[in-house]
Parts: structure tokens; sequence; C-alpha cells
């Protein structure tokens, strides 16, 4: 499982790839994490600000957050402009 330096990374990452690839990936990054990163606000909010869909991966708690969760929502239509 990644820690959170590395999932932060590869969400990093995942925002200077092309698209599709680059909201895909940070999906890919979350759900790859381990379970204590998916329950770190700040991992989640950059990996639902590339990719909405990533929420779907967090912790129950972190997906309560509803800073979190509008993040989620907005997350989903920039997903789209990236790349």
């Amino acid at each position: 499982m990644a820690s959170k330096e590395e999932t932060l990374a590869a969400i990093a990452a995942a925002g200077r790839r092309a698209k599709p690839y680059c909201y895909w990936n940070a999906v890919d990054a979350i759900q790859g994490a381990a379970t204590e990163v998916r329950a770190d606000r700040e991992v989640v909010l950059a990996a639902v600000a590339q990719n909405g869909p990533a929420l779907e991966y967090a912790s129950e708690e972190v997906r309560g957050d509803r800073v979190v969760v509008l993040a989620a929502e907005a997350g989903g239509a920039r997903g789209r402009e990236c790349g």
C-alpha cells in the first residue's frame, strides 16, 4: 500500500498527464493507498480535485466532510479539462 507521500506524488503526476489518464490516475492513486492515507483529508482533497469519483475510495469519515464532498462535485467537472 502506498504512503501519504507516494499517493500525493502520484496524484500530482496524474494531473500533468493527458486526458483521460490524468483524472483516472487520481482514482488509481487513492485506490492503491493505505487505509490511513484514504482517511487523510489532504490526500482525498487532492484526488477529488482531479476526479470527483475518487471520493468513493476515501474513508467513511472523510466522505462525510462537506468540504471534501463539494470538492468532489467540482472535481467531477474539472477532470474532463485536464491535460
